[in-house]
């Protein structure tokens, strides 16, 4: 088992006040990895031009993957458990990303508009289901919204991952109160 290690204040918000360095590395390798296939790989590097557009969609495509590691983990589940109002602040700053990537990448409005709305109201929904009910239905709502990505829209193939991703943070990872288990180092 992993030992715990204390998270500097800076990074609480990402994976509380203590985690362990399995989950730090784990969720470190997925954000930078998929950092770098955004970047690397053609048909996922946006079709913008300008470096700074390719890093911040990079840097957000980063955010979206490490994020939905971190959030399955017990140090950022038990921070926020213990912060309500700032699990809700946290879902709703989410609306950044897609308004974003929607002004790099391009695309039909009505995916970056459909896609988050869907995963942010399933999200606030989960978060206010009792504790026993919210696996099921985040994993219902997450397949669903999965589903609508690819069934409804005609997505652009710099812009595939976003959905999946965006639906897994959110829905399935961050709005799922876990049963926390005790602390021990």
């Amino acid at each position: 088992m992993s030992r715990s290690v204390r998270v500097p204040r800076f990074l609480h918000e990402l994976h509380g006040d203590q985690t362990t360095r399995f989950d730090l590395v784990l969720t470190y390798l997925v954000a930078i990895g998929t950092a770098f296939l955004i970047v690397l790989r053609p048909g996922t590097r946006p079709v913008a031009t300008l470096w700074w557009e390719i890093a911040i969609v990079a840097i957000i495509g980063g955010d979206l993957a490490g994020g939905a590691v971190a959030n399955f983990t017990t140090g950022t589940d038990r921070y926020y458990s213990a912060r309500p109002k700032l699990r809700l602040v946290f879902l709703a700053l989410h609306v950044l990303h897609p308004l974003i990537l929607y002004f790099i990448i391009g695309g039909p409005p009505e995916v970056w508009i459909a896609i988050p709305l869907f995963a942010l109201v399933s999200a606030f929904v989960v978060n206010g289901l009792p504790r026993e009910l919210q696996p099921t239905v985040a994993a219902v709502l997450t397949v669903a919204g999965i589903m609508i990505c690819f069934s409804w829209f005609v997505i652009a193939p710099p812009a595939l991952w976003f959905g999946p991703l965006f639906l897994v943070k959110l829905v399935l990872g961050f709005s799922v109160r876990r049963a926390i288990p005790e602390t021990g180092s």
